[in-house]
């Protein structure tokens, strides 16, 4: 078998996954004890309608029924999913009536994609560079034992609280940043104005996220090196008289193979967002998007998000799979 045969195997086996989840996107809502329907005409109902008759009551179920196309059976109601997925018309929100799903998802996604990626790029890099570090250069050291409880510490840590701490420490006591995430009282622009202020309100997400995501890549990484190390290539390669730069640049090589792997799940959840993070700084990406469609019992939305976090996790698993193929010998000595 070829690479590109052992790739196009990888893509079937990725669609028919994708099929599956995006099908439990269809069916686990549906189980949960929420009507849309009934939320929203107890919404308008509040809204100061007044008293509706039976009548004007249940037509004004029926229409919303039929906006939301919930008065069709349920396997045509799946197969208008599916196909709507594709064209990525995930219906209209419950939340915030009137506006489509896609077009919340995607308004907020891009103040995910400026704070998420940077962060989670530059804690994934210096992570394994400490990490590679401690496990070759200082295993068993005083800097190993001193700085390996301190990753297990932040990797431990709740966003929430790691956020909350920042927020006492440089916007309480040193007033350096703002407590919140994002200028509310500036519209956005790409002036130098509006740019450097939100560069100032995102200090504190970002730090507070990459912080916390160090800890996690210099412990993983750290381990991968302690593998490598005990290897018997190593013992081969010191048997032979390599230097030491030599044996860690081939050790490093190896040990960072299943961090590209957490790397590209990590970036695959940047559709999501991180609710806590979002929550605690009133940060407007998608992860305040999700929490707020729980907290409003909005399932359309709900499996919008979910739709888009499957999406991209198994594309950014896919292009791992095929960058594998080319980069690892040992898949290409197993599929030729």
């Amino acid at each position: 078998m070829t690479i590109w045969k052992y790739i196009g195997k990888r893509a079937v086996e990725y669609i028919v996954t994708w099929y599956v989840a995006i099908s439990l996107d269809f069916i686990l809502p549906r189980l949960l004890p929420i009507d849309p329907v009934k939320v929203m005409v107890s919404r308008i109902m509040s809204a100061g309608t007044g008293y509706m008759t039976p009548q004007a009551l249940q037509e004004l179920v029926n229409h919303i029924e039929a906006m939301f196309g919930l008065n069709q059976p349920l396997y045509m109601q799946y197969l208008l999913f599916i196909w709507n997925a594709l064209h990525l018309n995930l219906g209209i929100s419950v939340w915030l009536f009137g506006t489509p799903v896609s077009e919340i998802i995607l308004r907020a996604l891009p103040y995910d994609i400026v704070l998420l990626v940077p962060a989670i790029l530059l804690s994934w890099y210096v992570g394994n560079k400490l990490g590679a570090y401690l496990g070759f250069d200082k295993r068993g050291a005083l800097t190993d034992k001193v700085a390996l409880p301190a990753f297990y510490a932040l990797n431990n840590a709740p966003y929430f609280w790691f956020a909350l701490l920042l927020i006492l420490i440089f916007a309480s006591y040193i007033p350096i940043f703002p407590p919140t995430g994002t200028p509310y009282s500036m519209i956005p622009s790409l002036s130098w104005s509006y740019i450097s202020d939100f560069l100032r309100h995102m200090a504190l997400p970002f730090l507070s996220l990459f912080i916390v995501s160090l800890g996690g890549w210099a412990i993983g990484m750290r381990q991968n090196m302690l593998g490598e190390v005990r290897s018997n290539y190593m013992a081969y390669g010191e048997a032979l008289g390599l230097t030491r730069s030599v044996l860690r640049r081939y050790a490093y090589k190896n040990a960072i193979l299943p961090q590209i792997t957490g790397l590209a799940i990590s970036l695959g959840y940047i559709v999501a967002g991180n609710s806590v993070l979002e929550f605690t700084f009133q940060y407007p990406g998608v992860g305040l998007i999700l929490g707020n469609a729980i907290g409003n019992y909005d399932y359309f939305l709900i499996q919008g998000v979910f739709f888009f976090v499957v999406t991209m996790i198994l594309i950014m698993n896919f292009i791992i799979e095929v960058v594998y193929a080319f980069i690892d010998p040992r898949i290409r000595a197993a599929v030729s």
